[in-house]
């Protein structure tokens, strides 16, 4: 007896996924809502708690059946709410260890197990990527662990962040070395423009007018900087000093004059 989820996460391109517990399939409760996103969702749940015996002819036509979208539609929306249990946490893990995500492509990752996750939770938007807890970075998967009609949404953006954080030591450290580009052996400088990074971009910037002031930053200290750095505030406030001083002696030679008549 082979049941369709079996079946499903056996097909090629498909391991990314995980076997969802019966159990937790057969729970309504965990299943709340999904009956307003699939149209066909009491037909396509019968086909995923079925079972069909591999060995009868006449199953073979019933199994046409299972490759509906809409059942893969359905348990991909049932897989990623399962896998922010602790039983789907547990065996994902496992697969994590086992490199059965694929590694980080990038060199001095030196072969870091990767985690699937979603740019975003609503299915149609964009195909499953890989993250890596080394570097941080997201990528394509291969296509022979991932095909292209497996949605990210089935994983979703929570996942991979969640699972390090139940399993802290499986957070990396940042690599230790980076790629420093160099011509005839000398390192290219930094500003360069063909090697010059965003990181030295916006190093380099420097703040002149309230225009450039980044959104989330407060321009209030930059206008007092801006005035401190101008001493006497400008010709109209250089005006107003001299008219205050001036008022002021000419109030002091008004009681000198008064005292000495009296």
């Amino acid at each position: 007896m082979s049941g369709w989820v079996q079946w499903f996460c056996s097909m090629q391109g498909h391991d990314f996924f995980c076997e969802v517990d019966r159990d937790y399939i057969e729970s309504r409760f965990n299943l709340y809502g999904l009956n307003q996103e699939v149209s066909t969702f009491s037909r396509c749940l019968g086909i995923i708690l079925d079972f069909v015996s591999s060995e009868s002819d006449s199953d073979e036509v019933y199994r046409d059946s299972w490759s509906r979208k809409d059942c893969m539609e359905l348990y991909g929306r049932i897989h990623a709410r399962f896998l922010l249990t602790a039983r789907g946490q547990e065996i994902m893990h496992d697969k994590f260890l086992a490199g059965d995500f694929g590694y980080c492509p990038r060199y001095y990752c030196f072969k870091q197990p990767v985690l699937p996750i979603g740019l975003s939770d609503t299915v149609g938007s964009d195909r499953v990527r890989t993250f890596c807890p080394k570097c941080h970075q997201i990528f394509v998967p291969p296509v022979h662990l991932a095909a292209r009609h497996v949605d990210g949404a089935y994983f979703g953006r929570t996942f991979p962040h969640f699972l390090l954080m139940l399993y802290p030591e499986c957070v990396e450290k940042p690599p230790l070395r980076e790629y420093v580009p160099t011509v005839y052996g000398y390192k290219v400088n930094k500003d360069c423009p063909a090697f010059k990074s965003k990181k030295l971009l916006t190093d380099d910037m420097v703040v002149s007018d309230e225009s450039s002031i980044p959104q989330h930053e407060d321009p209030e200290p930059v206008r007092r900087r801006q005035s401190t750095a101008a001493p006497g505030g400008g010709g109209g406030g250089g005006g107003g000093s001299r008219k205050g001083q001036s008022h002021s002696n000419s109030s002091r030679r008004h009681a000198s004059s008064r005292r000495s008549k009296s």
